[in-house]
């Protein structure tokens, strides 16, 4: 390590000086010599400067001109400089404080003077033990939150015939640099999580898609054989119409993952599109229980409809809304455990409300959230098939509508789904109807 011998000036301002230049400097001042320290502040003060101190102090006058001269570049630094120099005796007083941070800081340094300074911070008990550290003559620096501040301190113990007499500390606010780093930390876990959820939706959609895709292929080549074998009749229209049969569930099925990925591709880019128009929920309601009856007779599951003689006004994209109660419907016939289903449509409170009610399986109070987000199921993955964007897609083509989505379970309780939408007009009374 390189090192300057300074002579100590005749008083004790000019000892201050020649001790606190060097800090700013970024350097340590231990008996009588100059230690260079990794630089602390880029504040126009180079090592050559400095370098320049050390050589000008052996002459006394060049000395006093070069304290004066110094003395007003300090001066300069401490005004503009986002930071405070301070100094304490060996009693642990404060003998030196000054800086443009005691703005930011709410501190007057003719209130803290020749004060205790483990008094005046005992509510920081980590700068405590930094100044305690100091004063047993160790150099050393350390970055810590003081109020709603960050500050970088480089602590330089003053030593006198090989005993310490305080120490010096140059006290840098750091805030804009650790928001900076905190921003930055923010993006690199975002693009984590992104990459990750990439990985994760490849995955999960090349197995789901290769599973439609192999069955509509066993199909093809079973028609194909059974065509070709020799000697063989045609195929049976009994035959023909169950695999044809299977082929059309397993390209429908194909044809809904495909939807949701796009769907997904959408609302990410914020290209989600809709097209509202004034409609009755109740009547989209029923359209949608009607098409899904069938599903729900194969299954043996009974579907129930109940709604209000009056309508129940919505600007809504019809086909979306569709969407959604279809996922509804579906969730229920999967978790339900093939107990009956409940529809309600009811205005309340201003909002339109659907309510699909199974008997199932339910949500537990941990996961009553996580199942909104993609790729998330209520089971594992293992036990149902799908992407796991349904409930995603579904809240945010509720919210894109101004309303929401609200989940009400217990763990073989079943589950209640409702979808809450602004009513466009005022509701009256109702007198229910079941289908």
């Amino acid at each position: 390590m390189r090192t300057w011998r300074i002579v100590e000036a005749g008083s004790s301002g000019e000892r201050m000086l020649l001790a606190l230049l060097p800090a700013l400097a970024g350097a340590v001042v231990l008996g009588g010599s100059l230690f260079m320290w990794p630089p602390l502040l880029s504040v126009g003060l180079s090592v050559a400067l400095t370098a320049g101190v050390a050589w000008g102090l052996s002459r006394t006058g060049r000395q006093n001109m070069l304290v004066r001269e110094l003395k007003g570049h300090l001066g300069f630094v401490l005004e503009h400089a986002p930071l405070v120099v301070w100094a304490l005796d060996q009693k642990g007083h404060y003998t030196f404080l000054r800086g443009q941070g005691l703005r930011e800081l709410k501190i007057h340094a003719a209130d803290v003077l020749g004060h205790d300074y483990f008094t005046l911070n005992a509510e920081f008990p980590e700068l405590l033990e930094h100044a305690r550290k100091a004063l047993s003559g160790v150099p050393f620096s350390a970055d810590m939150p003081v109020k709603d501040r960050w500050y970088s301190t480089t602590y330089l113990p003053l030593m006198k015939d090989g005993v310490g007499t305080g120490f010096i500390a140059v006290s840098l606010d750091i805030s804009e640099r650790i928001a900076a780093e905190k921003e930055a930390n923010a993006v690199h876990r975002e693009l984590e999580a992104a990459l990750q959820g990439r990985d994760e939706f490849l995955s999960i959609a090349a197995h789901e898609l290769r599973t439609p895709l192999t069955s509509l292929k066993l199909r093809a080549q079973t028609m194909k054989r059974q065509l070709e074998k020799e000697g063989a009749g045609p195929l049976s229209a009994e035959k023909f119409k169950q695999l044809l049969g299977q082929i059309d569930k397993q390209a429908s099925r194909l044809s809904r993952l495909v939807e949701d990925m796009i769907d997904f591709a959408r609302i990410r880019n914020g290209e989600l599109v809709l097209e509202p128009k004034e409609m009755d929920l109740g009547q989209i309601t029923r359209q949608t229980v009607e098409s899904m009856r069938p599903q729900f007779e194969a299954a043996h599951c009974q579907l129930l409809f109940l709604a209000g003689e009056e309508e129940s006004p919505v600007k809504v994209d019809a086909l979306r809304i569709d969407q959604v109660l279809k996922n509804f419907l579906t969730n229920a016939l999967r978790y339900g455990q093939g107990r009956p289903v409940l529809v309600e449509v009811a205005p309340q409170e201003g909002m339109a409300i659907v309510r699909v009610t199974d008997q199932g399986i339910g949500v537990a109070p941990e996961n009553q959230r996580r199942i909104f987000s993609r790729f998330q199921r209520a089971i594992s993955a293992n036990e149902v098939s799908g992407l796991g964007l349904g409930l995603f897609i579904s809240q945010e083509i509720v919210e894109a509508h101004g309303g929401e989505i609200r989940l009400k379970s217990q763990l073989s309780h079943g589950s209640t789904f409702e979808m809450c939408l602004p009513l466009s007009m005022a509701s009256a009374g109702s007198r229910p109807q079941v289908a």
